[in-house]
């Protein structure tokens, strides 16, 4: 616990105010992440390096997430963004370049179900837990994402 006592160029000094407080403060309200013990690091590893052997259509399955929180959930030919659902079909697989395109249809509301509403163009990373998403919009928008994949029990893998 930091006191009143400032190390400072290889010396202690004695704190005339509540410095040492103040610092201890900044570093109890950061949010480090948890040290995990190195079982669960070895069983992290190894769902890592597992994930390698998986099929592109396989590795796709389950949910991914970008660095802003957007999150994208594939199972059994359905997509879940968000609050939204959709069914999705895969056109082409070219495993050469880890590369996946696949058609989203709408499954809700009198002018959207059974529609299609975009593309997707993915390729995953050699390791099956990183890919590249450019979702191809009507009207031309695009949008691109870098997504991670999360496992069932929580981690980033």
């Amino acid at each position: 616990m930091i006191k009143d006592i400032i190390f400072y160029n290889g010396n202690y000094y004695k704190s005339e105010s509540n410095l040492g407080k103040q610092i201890e403060k900044i570093y109890s309200d950061m949010n480090y992440p948890e040290l995990i013990d190195k079982n669960e690091a070895k069983k992290i590893k190894n769902k890592r390096i597992n994930r390698r052997n998986l099929s592109l259509q396989k590795a796709l399955e389950g949910y991914w997430i970008d660095s802003k929180g957007n999150s994208l959930y594939f199972k059994d030919g359905w997509l879940y963004q968000g609050k939204y659902e959709f069914r999705y079909h895969i056109n082409s697989i070219d495993r050469n370049r880890n590369y996946i395109h696949i058609s989203v249809f709408g499954v809700k509301g009198f002018f959207l179900k059974g529609k299609k509403l975009f593309d997707m163009h993915i390729i995953i990373d050699d390791t099956k837990n990183n890919l590249k998403l450019e979702k191809d919009m009507v009207g031309g928008y695009r949008y691109n994402y870098n997504m991670i994949y999360i496992d069932d029990d929580n981690y980033k893998l």
